[in-house]
Order: C-alpha cells, then structure tokens, then sequence
C-alpha cells in the first residue's frame, strides 16, 4: 500500500481535532522530560535532558516507535484515552491512524508540555484534553525531501496507571 502523503494528510484541519492537537501542534521542540523534580538551585543536576524520562511515558512512546515499526493502526489506537470521545472523532481518528502508522518515522520522543492552548475553539465549542496533560510525544517523519522532516505531538497523561495519549474532547457546558 502506497502511503498517503503526510503534508496532505495533516493539513486538514477537521484531522487535527481527532488528533487531539492543539492548532499550534505542528512547531517542534527539544526538550526532554524529566522524571526528577526540580529542587533548590538545581545543582544536583544541572543538565537535565541527561536525566531518565519517566519509565511509564518511556512505554508509551517505546508502544507508538513499534506500531510505526510494524505497522500496527491497532496498537496506536490502544494507546489513547476514548473517554468523552465521540463516534465521529474516533472514526476519523482511527481512519487517520491507519494511514498514519504507513509513514516512515525518525523517532519517537517525549517532550515536556510546549506552549499549547489548555482549550480551543471549533465550530462554536471549547474543546480540551480528556485528561491532565504531563508531557507530550512528538513524531518525527521522514518526508520528501529526506532531509526534511514534519512532527506530530500528542499529549500524554496518567488514566488508571496507564501513560495514554489524550485526545480533544467537548468541554460540559459546551453548545
């Protein structure tokens, strides 16, 4: 099967609802989480992109590597929080997952969480995260030419143990 080309498939802006992408979600960033807590003046760790990411985000973004890695659309939807999550998103979500996981990856990094909107607009409602965002994965395409590359970054957050990705949900209250 011939993947879909990612720069058209990620332009449509219905796409990055489902995504559960803030409109801003496309800018990269550097950063690596840390699992230890800043404390004092930092001297104990001045650099903290050396420390460990958190081993539960670690799986999570070890889980979304695989899925692109064997393709696997089933895996990477298991990996997202569907609660509140309509049948309309979570169709187009998933229709979006199955050509998505077709594309050649760089890498899968978790990232702390960038300057993104908490809620936004669509079509006259407020949508926001269905849970509490800790950080965010980011993908790194390959797309043509090979030397450019094109992200995708989903927030993560904790459900019942489990590190997910957190999808856009109608706020309450919302019309």
């Amino acid at each position: 099967m011939r993947p879909v080309p990612l720069r058209a498939t990620l332009a449509v802006p219905v796409l990055a609802l489902a995504l559960g992408a803030a409109p801003a979600w496309a800018q990269p960033h550097t950063a690596a989480i840390s699992n230890v807590e800043a404390a004092g003046d930092g001297s104990d760790h001045p650099d903290d992109a050396d420390l460990p990411a958190d081993p539960a985000a670690q799986i999570l973004a070890d889980r979304i590597h695989h899925a692109f890695s064997t393709p696997d659309a089933a895996l990477l939807l298991s990996l997202a929080k569907w609660d509140g999550v309509d049948e309309e998103v979570r169709e187009r979500f998933s229709d979006f997952v199955t050509r998505l996981v077709e594309q050649d990856i760089q890498g899968v990094t978790l990232e702390p969480l960038g300057d993104e909107q908490a809620t936004f607009e669509h079509r006259g409602r407020t949508y926001g995260k269905n849970g509490e965002p800790l950080g965010r994965v980011t993908i790194a395409f390959v797309v043509e030419p090979p030397t450019v590359s094109e992200r995708l970054h989903w927030s993560y957050g904790v459900e019942d143990g489990a590190t997910l990705i957190l999808l856009d949900v109608p706020l309450s209250g919302s019309q």
